[in-house]
């Protein structure tokens, strides 16, 4: 039986022309490509910080790529915040790379979902299905057009 305590908010994850837009209600915050590859590629467990830099960028050995990286958390972190969800959602993990913070989610088995809690006690579905389409730099990656928080 589904427990339908909480009727937070859903925060879809969604494609708007070019680029990808967090949107809860009426309210819609734009994500950049590389910020929706990076979600994309914690969503398929790609977590190492090489292969990650080389899903999004190519030449994972580049100072300057290791700099983007750094910087693209960030910015992620931000805009995931703006969206009411905390920032420790993402976990940095020193010399290896990033992971979801799994504690943060609860999956309900019957739907094939994760719920994430917000700062504001809503509830956030994550999609554990994404499509993979496209080949980045020998990996399979690329956001589908509409995925749920």
């Amino acid at each position: 039986m589904h427990n339908n305590k909480h009727h937070g908010h859903i925060i879809s994850i969604i494609k708007k022309g070019n680029g990808y837009v967090l949107k809860r209600k009426n309210t819609e915050l734009t994500l950049s490509k590389n910020q929706s590859l990076l979600i994309s590629c914690l969503i398929n467990n790609i977590n190492d910080k090489a292969e990650i830099i080389n899903a999004i960028w190519g030449d994972a050995a580049s100072k300057s790529r290791q700099n983007s990286y750094n910087q693209l958390i960030y910015q992620l972190r931000q805009r995931l915040t703006q969206a009411g969800i905390e920032p420790e959602i993402l976990i940095t993990h020193p010399r290896y790379g990033l992971v979801l913070n799994k504690a943060m989610l609860l999956q309900d088995r019957r739907i094939d979902h994760y719920m994430v809690k917000t700062l504001n006690d809503n509830l956030l579905n994550l999609s554990s299905g994404i499509v993979k389409s496209e080949s980045r730099n020998g990996i399979e990656l690329t956001p589908p057009d509409r995925f749920i928080f």
